[in-house]
């Protein structure tokens, strides 16, 4: 196992006040010649002279003092170096407004390459930031964005491995797979593309949005067959009310009389409408029925009701 040696803080502190120190300690006078500078030998001493006193106040700190100062300066150190960073970063070729994405153009366009889909989704014009251009590109301290950029196209290149994407792809399948899964895109990428008219969804979506559908109709259609079999049973009641009604109805007296009544009526019917000129529900049939056959004017309406169903006369 291979250990990586601790800082000294003596060294490093050192190191932080006198930046050359060590090429310093080294140095040596050199006669002039064309082409190469000279270290003038009073200079010279004089910083070996100011690292040796440092280099002494250091060691004569307490060690507790030594390694606060120590950290200090590292963090320090730490913050320089991240602003630095960050510079560079902003003075690289891709952060540019020379590489910035034409919107307009782009989502107009029928597809993308992957390499291309990926670069807008970061607001980048394709033509200018690729993988071909940033994969050898290699700056004093890591990129940020180079990474970033590479861990997004390596998730696509995993997708498209998958049959999750195509190569080339439509924007709204591309859109639609960044969205589901989580990855960042700039919005005026979605604005762009919906701008035309656009559905942002894949496959997925549509199969979730079927599911969708399906599980609400499937509720719909329970909730019907539920009702179904209530009003079925509704039914399956009131039919058997009506026979227990009609059950008690035939074994009253009254009943037996009316449809002894309604029998008579109906047989007699056809003899007796060859003696008249003119039927009159109102006039002699009406007689007849009280009269000849026996009922009240009540039983007589309802027995004219009965006899209009039999009798073409009577319609």
């Amino acid at each position: 196992m291979i250990r990586i040696p601790k800082p000294n803080p003596i060294e490093f502190l050192v190191s932080r006040k006198f930046p050359n120190a060590k090429k310093l300690k080294k140095a040596h006078v050199i006669a002039p010649s064309p082409g190469r500078s000279t270290i003038d030998s009073n200079f010279l001493e004089e910083q070996r002279k100011k690292i040796k006193e440092y280099e002494s106040d250091l060691r004569a700190l307490e060690h507790s003092a030594l390694i606060k100062l120590f950290k200090s300066e590292q963090e320090a150190h730490r913050k320089e170096m991240m602003l630095k960073a960050e510079e560079e970063e902003r003075n690289c070729f891709f952060n540019q407004s020379t590489s910035n994405a034409d919107y307009d153009h782009w989502c107009k366009a029928t597809y993308w390459t992957l390499d291309e889909a990926i670069a807008l989704s970061f607001g980048k014009d394709p033509e200018q930031v690729n993988w071909g251009k940033l994969k050898d590109y290699h700056p004093y301290t890591p990129s940020p964005f180079v990474e970033k950029y590479r861990k997004k196209r390596d998730l696509a290149v995993r997708a498209k491995n998958f049959n999750q994407l195509y190569a080339p792809i439509l924007p709204g399948p591309f859109l639609a797979w960044a969205k589901r899964t989580g990855i960042d895109v700039v919005s005026e990428l979605f604005e762009g593309i919906e701008a035309q008219g656009v559905v942002i969804a894949d496959w997925k979506d549509q199969y979730d949005n079927l599911q969708i559908q399906h599980d609400q109709l499937q509720q719909q259609f329970d909730t019907l067959a539920q009702q179904h079999e209530g009003l079925i049973q509704e039914i399956s009641d009131i039919n058997a009310a009506i026979h227990n009604r009609s059950s008690s109805l035939s074994g009253s007296q009254y009943w037996q009389k009316f449809e002894a009544l309604a029998v008579k009526a109906v047989s007699e019917f056809p003899n007796w409408v060859k003696t008249q000129d003119k039927i009159q529900k109102t006039g002699n049939l009406l007689t007849w029925l009280t009269s000849g056959i026996g009922a009240d004017n009540r039983e007589a309406d309802l027995i004219k009701k009965i006899l209009s169903g039999f009798f073409s006369e009577l319609k």
